[in-house]
């Protein structure tokens, strides 16, 4: 098809050509013909090839939704199935340009195609709007975002779910001061390493989102954006030296700890002259917390 386009572009280029050059020498004879009459037959038939190219284009551009994972994608891969099913029972040649009615089935193709796109567009908006988190709503847009051959309008997305998250930058914000002193420590979980696991959480919570938001310079470049960013720094500042204080604590414990067990292990009684086992409970503590240590450091 586009062999057969690019020849007519260029029959008609090489013709225009040559009459203009015949100009620049009027004794001989010119190119009086009518362009019309011809380009005409092959014009229109340019046209017809046209429009089957981007029927063609458009079936390969939907072609996506039969291989996207996505919940609720089938109903839509069904109904686009049904639609090229009814452009491709014709029974005409949709080459003729003759045959009038191909005009007819590929306007109906193109209502097709628009209401397939905005049934597509809501059903992205659904699908990010019912998560439970904004890294999740993320998740999703990014998935939306990998199939650009279905030309969804993201952007209003994306910029929504950046509010969003400056909400949970503040959530986090709050939920830091409110519990820094004495933080949820998941049970039998050391106090040290507890604190710095959820110290961790906390970060995790924020860093995962700005990932994802990171690339996406258009938005975070807007004055929402560089709240936003600001916001983020300034609570991973704090969370990082929340952790590093904590563990610059158990550091020093630790160095206690082996001085402390450079004492003989058993003691005798001064009195009974029973024998005593001389360990600090603290060391058990701290083995513990060591033991901790070793998986999330």
């Amino acid at each position: 098809i586009e062999d057969a386009l690019q020849l007519n572009r260029e029959y008609q280029a090489c013709f225009r050509r040559t009459k203009e050059k015949l100009k620049e020498s009027p004794q001989d004879k010119q190119f009086d013909f009518s362009e019309k009459y011809i380009f005409g037959k092959f014009e229109i038939f340019a046209r017809r090839l046209e429009k089957v190219k981007d029927m063609l284009m458009t079936m390969d551009r939907f072609s996506i939704l039969g291989t996207s994972k996505l919940e609720g994608m089938d109903a839509h891969n069904k109904q686009w199935t049904s639609v090229v099913g009814m452009a491709k029972k014709k029974n005409y040649d949709i080459l003729d340009h003759r045959r009038q009615e191909f005009e007819v089935d590929y306007e109906e193709f193109l209502r097709s195609v628009e209401m397939l796109q905005n049934k597509l567009q809501k059903y992205m908006e659904t699908c990010v709007e019912k998560q439970s988190s904004t890294w999740k709503a993320l998740l999703v847009l990014k998935k939306f975002e990998d199939m650009p051959q279905l030309q969804l309008e993201l952007e209003e997305k994306w910029f929504k779910s950046l509010i969003s998250y400056g909400r949970d930058l503040e959530n986090i914000r709050k939920q830091y001061q409110k519990h820094k002193d004495n933080p949820p420590v998941p049970r039998n979980m050391p106090p040290v390493a507890g604190r710095i696991a959820w110290a961790r959480q906390l970060y995790e919570v924020i860093d995962r989102p700005m990932q994802a938001l990171s690339d996406k310079q258009q938005i975070l470049n807007t004055p929402e954006g560089r709240k936003v960013v600001k916001n983020f720094n300034r609570m991973a500042a704090v969370l990082v030296e929340f952790e590093v204080l904590y563990h610059q604590g158990w550091c020093q414990a630790v160095e206690t700890a082996i001085t402390g067990l450079k004492s003989s292990l058993l003691v005798e009684h001064p009195e009974t002259n029973k024998l005593f086992v001389n360990m600090d409970p603290h060391v058990w503590e701290l083995l513990r917390e060591t033991r901790i240590m070793i998986l999330i450091v």
